[in-house]
């Protein structure tokens, strides 16, 4: 089963070349599940998570909330990859709108879109 799009998922992305974020960290999808249940390979779009806030206004910083991330993390809208389902370790309960919809704007003024 591929997640719903705005799923924070926990993930693993080792291994890793150069400066692509790694190890299992949360993530949230951004492709829908429908498009990615479609397709011939099961390829989930994702943008990792870090712990580390502060870094710029260009990367948003979502907040704990219920049976979800437990402390405000910020989302690396320029380490966006596709990976496979099998990288995903678990689902976790999806992001509130508000905070998808922030996610949604940094990721267009990142990808020029």
């Amino acid at each position: 089963m591929i997640p719903a799009r705005g799923s924070v998922v926990h993930i693993d992305l080792n291994p890793i070349v150069g400066h692509e974020q790694g190890g299992m960290r949360p993530a949230i999808v951004v492709s829908p599940g429908e498009l990615a249940n479609a397709q011939r390979y099961p390829i989930v779009v994702v943008v990792p998570l870090t712990s580390k806030t502060g870094l710029s206004e260009l990367y948003p910083v979502v907040q704990p909330y219920t049976r979800g991330l437990n402390k405000p993390s910020t989302v690396l809208v320029d380490q966006i990859r596709a990976i496979d389902k099998q990288r995903i370790r678990s689902v976790v309960a999806p992001l509130p709108a508000l905070e998808m919809r922030r996610v949604d704007e940094a990721l267009r003024k990142a990808l020029g879109l």
